[in-house]
């Protein structure tokens, strides 16, 4: 598994490209410092150091406290916007029922 340290930092302007397809890093890497600082800034802020090296399959086994993973039921309204993956239902390899 790498290491947070060999990561490569990527900036995109989400409103002009939302599926994050035109990275901004090396045309903009002032801005990108910036926002560097202020993720180490506001990681310490909120206590999430240090960062957990396992990977997303290794955590998603056993949900953190208030996780909406932890939920049996979840309901959408129309219009929602997309969910990021760590916000969805865990329907893969289990038995689940989807009513529309």
């Amino acid at each position: 598994m790498a290491s947070f340290d060999d990561d490569k930092w990527e900036l995109y302007h989400h409103d002009t490209d939302f599926s994050e397809c035109n990275d901004l890093a090396e045309e903009r890497p002032e801005q990108l410092q910036k926002m560097v600082s202020r993720f180490w800034v506001e990681a310490g802020k909120y206590d999430v150091l240090p960062l957990d090296d396992n990977g997303f399959a290794y955590r998603a086994k056993i949900p953190r406290p208030g996780s909406p993973r932890r939920r049996a039921t979840f309901t959408y309204y129309p219009g929602m916007a997309h969910l990021p993956i760590a916000a969805v239902p865990p329907v893969m390899n289990r038995a689940h029922r989807i009513t529309a």
